[in-house]
């Protein structure tokens, strides 16, 4: 079970990194499918990416940097 106080630090370290994903990209969503989430991008380019992923790999630096990478491609 996690405590309301986790909950909300999460919740907000979602919204940073959906932020931080949103600068690089040209449209962005996020969906939660049970414990996963799917993420799908389309760059500045018109690429579109689809990525299905946990939580705590969502939240990684390594996850924004790989990102940042396929953005430029």
């Amino acid at each position: 079970m996690i405590s309301f106080n986790d909950f909300h630090k999460q919740q907000q370290q979602v919204k940073e990194s959906i932020s931080s994903i949103e600068s690089i990209f040209q449209k962005v969503t996020l969906d939660q499918e049970g414990k996963a989430y799917r993420l799908r991008a389309t760059t500045k380019q018109g690429t579109e990416i689809d990525i299905l992923t946990d939580l705590e790999n969502l939240l990684t630096p390594t996850f924004l940097m790989n990102l940042q990478r396929q953005a430029v491609v």
